[in-house]
């Protein structure tokens, strides 16, 4: 199968940069666990030396494992600091660190403001979260009644390894970010799969072949859980014929009114969708004269289009601005690699790009790893700052042509 857009190559220190000013939260961390070496932002605060105090030899099992278990916690702070928002320039740390007396770490101050977009429980609850996945816990917690200003003592046991006084502060701006989650292969998903992704309830766009599995049976599915219906319209590939779209589909070497009648049809089949987005469609998409076909009958619907951008030579979105078609581009597909994990990095470097650049519509097959790290990540990305939209919401229109 050709494959559609795959996310924008974004190194790593990319996405810091990108972050601004709260990202870099993660890679001083990263910095420690990991080994990288001097970093940006707060990679001061946890990149530097541990002065040892006499008497600890850093060999000895206890050592490793209560700095060990320090990094651990440290890591996660930094990671729920990243989600509430809060970047270098809102952090004061009263105590440098330092090493472990009789074995235990000394515990590290830090002052953090956090925009007062955050309630007390909000930000209670992200740092709770993030400290329990790596086996610690907050230990205390006190909020001060007028101020709302909380103070945490986060360890492990009952060995404190920070203690952290946030500060609500309204003059600092609170990012939000917009994303569009388009999902493919519903009507060719497992039931159970389909229907728990129909379930979401977060905005969602369902993109729908017609003419495979029970496209309409799943559109009107989908209609009427208030969610958004595209037509996955087949489009030929670059390899075509040895990959097929399947047909019917727009084809080069189609007549034009075999090619509309396509579109037509799509329709047809799913009057409810409010759009289109190409399935394949690498070689037609590359094509002004059959853009132009599409395009028309597309305008003629009073609907949208969504290029998957299968083909970096695609002309569609330049051919929808000429026509005056509302339109959108893929900005990458976050399932490319079926693997929880890697799921999750992309849709977190979609999510750093809908904060710092602007509006992102990302594509995402309906597959069980896809719907376990969305039912996990879309609350927290929603924390963080991501307003989830349907994809209608997103696109741009075009000028017509004079």
């Amino acid at each position: 199968m050709e494959a559609s857009a795959k996310p924008p190559d974004m190194p790593l220190r990319r996405i810091a940069a990108g972050l601004g000013l709260f990202t870099v939260v993660v890679w001083g961390a990263g910095g420690v666990i990991f080994g990288l070496g001097p970093l940006p932002g707060l990679g001061w605060m946890l990149n530097r030396d541990v002065t040892l105090v006499s008497g600890n030899d850093p060999q000895t099992a206890a050592y490793k494992s209560a700095q060990e278990r320090f990094r651990d916690i440290d890591f996660a702070i930094a990671r729920a600091m990243t989600n509430l928002q809060i970047g270098p320039d809102q952090v004061r740390e009263s105590r440098p660190r330092v090493s472990a007396i009789d074995d235990k770490p000394q515990p590290v101050e830090r002052i953090l403001r956090v925009s007062d977009f955050y309630a007390t429980s909000q930000s209670n609850l992200e740092i709770d979260r993030s400290v329990s996945e790596v086996g610690g816990r907050i230990i205390s917690a006190v909020e001060a009644s007028r101020s709302k200003q909380l103070s945490l003592q986060v360890g492990f046991g009952q060995t404190v390894t920070h203690r952290l006084t946030l500060i609500p502060d309204e003059t600092i701006f609170h990012k939000v970010g917009h994303m569009a989650i388009v999902i493919n292969d519903l009507e060719v998903s497992r039931t159970d799969v389909a229907t728990q992704f129909i379930g979401i309830d977060r905005p969602l766009t369902f993109s729908i072949n017609p003419w495979r599995g029970a496209g309409r049976k799943w559109g009107v599915s989908v209609a009427e859980r208030d969610q958004e219906v595209l037509v996955n319209l087949p489009m030929e590939p670059v390899n075509y014929p040895r990959i097929s779209p399947g047909r019917p589909a727009i084809l080069v070497n189609q007549s034009v009114a075999e090619n509309r009648r396509v579109v037509r049809e799509a329709i047809s089949v799913l009057p409810m969708a409010g759009g289109f987005k190409n399935f394949m469609g690498g070689r037609a998409t590359a094509h002004s004269e059959i853009m132009e076909v599409v395009l028309g009958e597309v305008k003629k619907s009073r609907r949208f289009f969504i290029d998957s951008r299968s083909s970096e030579k695609s002309v569609a979105i330049k051919t929808a601005g000429q026509l005056a078609v509302p339109s959108g581009s893929a900005w990458g597909i976050v399932d490319t690699d079926d693997n929880q994990e890697r799921i999750a990095a992309v849709l977190d470097q979609a999510s750093f790009t809908a904060l710092e650049e602007g509006p992102v519509i990302v594509i995402a097959h309906a597959r069980p790893n896809t719907l376990a790290v969305l039912e996990d990540r879309m609350q927290l990305l929603a924390l963080r700052g991501i307003q989830f939209v349907h994809a209608s919401s997103l696109v741009t229109q075009g000028k017509e042509k004079r």
